[in-house]
């Protein structure tokens, strides 16, 4: 009978380790709309600013199957791009970060603009994942408002993010304006994710 001693033990949870880095990565390393959030300095409340964070482990089955509708979510925000930006948080990595958010769930979305608390704005449908891209940028418009309004209430200012004169832009907008963009050869206001 073979032996296994706390050595081989380690060095066994070690691939396992290394291979569930390999899976984080390829969420969203290299996509050009998702930018990967390290330090939440870069997602501070700004005006006029809304940040929608998706919270993720790579080891996560939900995580990776909701990575497709992210990355097509965040293509389709281009063309409100910079004041719509799209993040991940790997909470493998920065566990303490999500950690001080409260991330208790994976995939956990939420908004961070002005009005939104600390830890952000979570979306009332997609909260945890939904299956389209519409859905995800309807649910995160929703939220941005939601946010803005409390802001308003308190500093007198419209609500965020608003098609012309009081039609709330929706998702299926948004995208439709970002494919238009991209057809005219505008990329919709830079990739690049950072």
């Amino acid at each position: 009978a073979r032996r296994t001693t706390p050595g081989r033990r380690l060095e066994g949870c070690h691939r396992i380790m290394l291979a569930l880095a390999a899976c984080v990565v390829a969420l969203y390393t290299g996509d050009a709309y998702v930018q990967l959030v390290r330090d939440f300095t870069q997602v501070q409340a700004q005006p006029h600013t809304v940040f929608a964070i998706e919270f993720f482990a790579g080891w996560c089955g939900h995580c990776q199957a909701f990575a497709p509708v992210w990355k097509a979510a965040a293509a389709g925000a281009c063309a409100a791009r910079p004041a719509l930006t799209f993040g991940a948080v790997d909470c493998v990595a920065d566990y303490v970060l999500c950690r001080e958010m409260g991330v208790s769930g994976f995939p956990s979305v939420r908004v961070f603009t002005a009005g939104a608390p600390p830890t952000g704005e979570e979306l009332a449908t997609c909260g945890h994942g939904c299956e389209s891209a519409v859905e995800v940028l309807d649910d995160v418009l929703a939220a941005a408002n939601a946010a803005a309004a409390r802001a308003a209430a308190a500093s007198g200012s419209l609500q965020l993010l608003k098609a012309p004169p009081a039609t709330p832009l929706s998702g299926a907008a948004l995208l439709k304006a970002s494919r238009d963009l991209a057809a005219l050869g505008g990329g919709g206001g830079g990739g690049g994710g950072g």
